[in-house]
């Protein structure tokens, strides 16, 4: 949405926007656009396809995240040379204590404390 203008009402400033358009549409509205180039600029929006340009898009960044991730492994085959390397699983720690020290262990107060 393209802003139109500004008014201030009281301490507040009202803005006023103009209908919601797509770039193309802009270029398409504007009067010094030639008409050729309006008619070769909506082909080309006619032949792309939203989900075929993202499923291209989804591939290559497939195939980067493969080259910047591969490492020789023993997973990698003839037919596969990249092939994931799997990393090993990280313990979490654990913020309880331990078992053997919560045995003999008594609760701290103020009392015994001092």
């Amino acid at each position: 949405m393209k802003l139109i203008r500004e008014e201030r009402v009281g301490s507040r400033v009202r803005r006023r926007y103009d209908a919601p358009r797509t770039p193309l549409e802009r270029v398409l509205a504007c009067p010094d656009v030639r008409p050729e180039v309006a008619v070769q600029l909506q082909r080309q929006r006619d032949r792309l396809d939203p989900f075929v340009l993202a499923h291209a898009i989804e591939q290559q960044l497939e195939r980067i995240y493969a080259l910047a991730n591969s490492r020789p492994s023993a997973l990698a085959t003839p037919a596969n040379p990249a092939a994931p390397v799997r990393r090993p699983v990280r313990k979490r720690f654990s913020i309880k204590p331990s078992p053997h020290l919560t045995s003999n262990a008594r609760p701290v107060t103020s009392e015994t404390a001092r």
